[in-house]
């Protein structure tokens, strides 16, 4: 294969200014010539900016058939057979996946549609599988928007919710439960939304006061419940709410607590036939336990050993199953 440059040669675009400026730290002297260009209204920087895409730009028109050509011999040499993507998601006896076939499927989400700059964080279906949800994050961005698609309805539809950090859903097929952050990005906020009513309507469930507590949403494996965990960087504190709540009938749900919090004790919640199963390091030797408790009663003072880690040993997560 042959390759020649473009007879014209684009010109580099001239180096930018220098403005030399003297910072003072820790002792020592730093000239900073291009400081200028942290200020983005500069003239000069808008300029410049504009005079290297400019250039790129007819740089890589220049060298197209050139791009062209390594192109199709990379993909010859680089060819990969197409394989099924591995299995993303199990939601109450459905699986999920994405799949290279055009044959015999429903696409529910084309990330292609999406604009550049915007990734899918989490994806989750409603409790009768009809509505489809999907939270979106920008580049650099924390907060996202949560998306709603009913699969059943054959006119388009779509809600968005924004502001969204996490979200999980309810298990009554039309309740979201999503967290909410400070300007500081800390989550600290839970709301409850109806999908198909406004935004402004949303319930607000929890408000953690405490900066120093990071507020997250969850859910037990079996549906029953839904979680709010206050975590610090060495305590943890769950409350649990009836995730079958009827929002209809005007009152928020009861909010319960699995166990006050306490400094340097963590503890982590899932339930299963009545019962609420807890790993924590609540212990003189901080290791992490497997603790089970009644649904009645889950107080700290209720909790009764079921396995503690070894000497050496660490028990990382516990999952349940019938």
């Amino acid at each position: 294969m042959s390759l020649s440059a473009s007879a014209e040669t684009p010109i580099p675009p001239k180096p930018p200014k220098k403005i030399p400026k003297e910072t003072r730290a820790l002792g020592r002297i730093r000239i900073d010539e291009y400081d200028w260009m942290s200020n983005k209204d500069d003239p000069d920087l808008r300029d410049y900016i504009h005079a290297e895409n400019t250039y790129a730009h007819e740089y890589f028109t220049s060298e197209a058939a050139a791009i062209h050509l390594l192109n199709r011999e990379m993909k010859q040499v680089l060819r990969t057979k197409k394989v099924m993507a591995p299995l993303t998601t199990v939601v109450r006896g459905y699986e999920y996946y994405t799949k290279t076939s055009r044959l015999g499927m429903e696409i529910l989400l084309d990330s292609a549609y999406l604009p550049d700059n915007c990734s899918v964080k989490k994806v989750l279906m409603s409790t009768a599988h009809h509505i489809f949800s999907f939270l979106t994050l920008e580049d650099g961005e924390e907060l996202g928007s949560l998306h709603f698609r009913d699969l059943d309805r054959e006119e388009p539809f779509e809600e968005v919710l924004e502001g969204v950090f996490n979200f999980v859903w309810g298990n009554d097929n039309k309740t979201v439960y999503y967290t909410k952050s400070t300007d500081v990005l800390r989550p600290y906020q839970v709301w409850a939304h109806q999908v198909g009513t406004p935004q402004a309507a949303d319930i607000l469930v929890f408000q953690e006061d405490d900066d120093s507590i990071f507020v997250d949403v969850g859910s037990t494996k079996d549906q029953r419940f839904v979680t709010i965990n206050g975590n610090s960087l060495s305590s943890s504190e769950v409350r649990i709410l009836d995730a079958g709540h009827d929002f209809s009938t005007g009152a928020k749900p009861e909010l319960k607590t699995i166990a006050p919090r306490v400094e340097g004790v963590e503890y982590y919640v899932d339930h299963h036939d009545d019962h609420f199963y807890i790993l924590t390091n609540d212990n003189p030797k901080k290791n992490f336990r497997v603790m089970r408790a009644t649904q009645s009663n889950p107080r700290r003072e209720s909790w009764v050993e079921l396995m503690e880690a070894k000497d050496g040993e660490k028990i990382e997560d516990v999952d349940i199953f019938k």
